[in-house]
């Protein structure tokens, strides 16, 4: 059985989806973050309210590494800016959790 081609304005249409996706992933991790007490929320947690909120299983690749590394930059631009993980004041400017 032959595998249709697909034509290139097709392959970057798919490509334009992923990161719309990826980006809809991104900043729904955030907005959970910017919520939960970091001490007390596991990434498990934030990918499953992730999944439930935007109706995507998260818990598969590549959806599992963007949710990874959206946790794992969220934190590290609150380390950067010198705010401790359960102070949530300030968090729409420095992170964009809006």
């Amino acid at each position: 059985m032959a595998v249709p081609e697909l034509d290139e304005q097709r392959i970057e249409e798919v490509e334009e989806l992923s990161e719309k996706t990826e980006k809809k992933i991104v900043k729904g991790v955030r907005k959970i973050l910017g919520k939960e007490n970091l001490y007390q929320v596991s990434e498990r947690q934030v990918r499953e309210k992730a999944s439930e909120k935007l109706g995507i299983d998260l818990a598969v690749e590549p959806y599992k590494s963007v949710v990874r590394r959206a946790v794992q930059d969220f934190l590290e631009k609150l380390k950067s800016h010198g705010i401790r993980p359960g102070v949530q004041s300030h968090l729409k400017s420095v992170v964009g959790t809006d």
